[in-house]
């Protein structure tokens, strides 16, 4: 250790490299500086600013669900891996990459900055497993469901699933550490060494093989068995929709319908899952087998990034499939804007649902409510039909009025007492209730 000279010491600086080079070490320094110095600060600063909205608007208290809890941790969990991930590029600058004693803070608490993004991203794999087993007995199971995904088993869930990623991973700042170290020539640096733990050969290989087949290929697995299923429940869902539509127009829930939008929006979030974490699971089984390499660094590089991409790309997904998120975003951060949409929704009289099957119309509008009383054969009713009329309910500052439009008739107040809709139905839009995105049962 004395004889060591600084001037020879490890450098991860990451800078553009020039002159000529061997091609693995060109191809390391290259993606060292294009994806540590160019890619990592615009992907962590996205996912910093998406993950803390998706954490606000999923704690909403109108966006409660057993769904929400799971992903709710999960972005937190992304939150922190995407902190650890900038902390741990900072070693890839001037300055810090040339381990120079100004920096001795830093590396010596590096190691624990990696055990969080390690325990990070072991938590964001298997939360997502839990949500997608949730969403499968939801789907598959309803009755089951009821009993099984609720509040309370889903945060049970996640700190079994925290405290678990968390002591798993607890060995890894212990597999190394640096010191102060002054050469021959009295300059001083920064030496890192390996600690008995990270040297030893038994503990590298039950580590290395405890991490593929637990946080990488069990996990895959689960997941691309469990999302098979979720596709298959949701195309059966859709054919027996359909199928019903052509019978019974009315037949098909509204509380179906957003099962099937929650279920989407997940299947999207395991399949952008699977598509980043794949390769870098496939590398690391790689490397269980054969020594590493300047291109295997290199291919890291790219499979750490991909995953940090995944850790910032869900607050795009909520936003694309779902819209009761897109909603709870707008009213949470832009308020102004969500009025807006709402005054011109209100001048063009757009959002009509309309069943045919039954010949009452609804048309939901900021202010008001009309439906279109269906014709009867006797009694009251048969005076309503006669008059071609309907009810409306206008909203006012103490609730709701009905008035009678339309044909003339005695059947008004026949109309306003049996077609009068029940207090859900009045409920103004941000009230609704559903499961996951979609509100909760």
């Amino acid at each position: 250790m004395e004889s060591h000279n600084c001037s020879t010491n490890t450098s991860y600086t990451a800078d553009w490299p020039d002159g000529p080079l061997e091609a693995d070490e060109l191809f390391l320094r290259r993606t060292r500086f294009l994806i540590q110095r160019v890619l990592v600060p615009a992907v962590v600063a996205v996912g910093l600013v998406g993950n803390a909205a998706t954490i606000v608007v999923l704690t909403r208290r109108r966006m409660r669900s057993s769904t929400n809890v799971y992903l709710t941790a999960l972005a937190v969990s992304d939150l922190l891996y995407l902190i650890a991930v900038f902390l741990l590029s900072l070693k890839h600058y001037p300055g810090i990459g040339s381990m120079d004693t100004s920096y001795f803070f830093y590396w010596r608490f590096v190691r624990f900055i990696l055990w969080l993004a390690d325990s990070m991203t072991a938590t964001s794999i298997w939360l997502t497993v839990a949500f997608t087993v949730e969403r499968y007995i939801a789907v598959c199971h309803p009755m089951r469901g009821r009993l099984l995904c609720t509040e309370y088993r889903a945060r049970l869930a996640v700190l079994v699933v925290w405290s678990f990623c968390v002591l798993a991973t607890a060995s890894v700042p212990w597999e190394s550490y640096v010191v102060w170290h002054r050469d021959h020539t009295g300059r001083e640096c920064i030496r890192e060494h390996l600690s008995w733990l990270g040297a030893n050969e038994v503990y590298i290989s039950i580590n290395s093989w405890f991490t593929a087949l637990g946080f990488m290929a069990l996990p895959l697995l689960l997941l691309a068995i469990f999302n098979v299923f979720l596709i298959n429940a949701v195309r059966q869902s859709r054919r027996a929709r359909r199928s019903m539509t052509q019978n019974e127009p009315n037949s098909v829930s509204q509380h179906q319908r957003q099962e099937n939008r929650i279920t989407i929006t997940l299947i999207g979030v395991v399949a952008l899952f699977l598509v980043c974490q794949t390769p870098s699971a496939a590398l690391l089984v790689y490397r269980s087998f054969v020594d590493e390499t300047k291109v295997q660094r290199s291919l890291g590089n790219i499979c750490n990034f991909l995953v940090a991409v995944n850790a910032a790309s869900n607050f795009l997904l909520y936003c694309a499939l779902s819209d009761k998120y897109r909603r709870t975003f707008l009213v949470t951060f832009v308020p102004w804007c969500y009025k807006a949409q709402s005054t011109a929704l209100q001048r063009t009289g757009s959002m009509y649902s309309t069943h045919s099957d039954f010949t009452r119309t609804t048309r939901s509008r900021v202010g008001s409510v009309y439906l279109q009383v269906p014709k009867a054969s006797n009694g009251a009713g048969a005076g309503a039909g006669a008059s071609g009329g309907g009810t409306r309910l206008q909203r006012t500052a103490s609730g709701y009025s009905s008035q009678s439009i339309g044909g003339g008739g005695g059947g008004g107040g026949a109309n306003r007492a049996q077609d009068r809709p029940s207090p859900n139905r009045l409920a103004p839009p941000s009230a609704a209730n559903g499961n996951g995105f979609d509100g909760h049962e």
